[in-house]
């Protein structure tokens, strides 16, 4: 009875480890998809309000303000992705992972767009960044500014 037990609990033990490295990464998503994958110089500064919230819904966020008796408003659309490494849930293993700065890694990426009253783009911002150790975007190389091309920065402040 004793050796059938031990074979029992070793059969039972290689099955809990299969198991326990077959575990699921824990993956959360949050925010608005739309924008994920959308390039930095997107949406042209040619677009409406309506046409925007036509390409990716309402906002996240909505503020109104007065700037020198002109309504401005900004829009903001924000997407976040974060991942869970598998070891974090081992027990033990799981808290080196945690103290190592690698257990959780992701992006996120959000999109502010400023509106005159009448609904005409003004300016737009890509803004991302990223959580834990993950690397991001690859480094782009400046490019010249267009000067055909609208700049907000010299209308006055934003």
């Amino acid at each position: 009875m004793g050796i059938a037990c031990r074979t029992i609990h070793f059969h039972l033990s290689k099955v809990c480890f299969a198991l326990l490295l077959l575990l699921p990464t824990g993956c959360a998503t949050y925010g608005d998809e739309s924008i994920k994958d959308r390039p930095a110089d997107w949406p042209p500064l040619t677009m409406t309000r309506d046409q925007l919230i036509g390409a990716l819904g309402q906002p996240r966020l909505r503020t109104v303000a007065v700037e020198n008796g002109q309504t401005k408003e900004t829009y903001i659309w924000s997407y976040t992705e974060a991942e869970a490494h598998p070891a974090l849930f081992v027990p033990v293993v799981g808290l080196f992972v945690a103290a190592s700065g690698n257990g959780v890694s992701g992006e996120s990426r959000a999109l502010t767009a400023v509106f005159s009253p009448d609904g005409k783009m003004i300016s737009r911002a890509w803004s991302q960044g990223r959580i834990g150790n993950r690397e991001i975007y690859p480094q782009s190389t400046p490019q010249a500014p267009d000067p055909n091309r609208y700049d907000p920065t010299t209308a006055g402040s934003q």
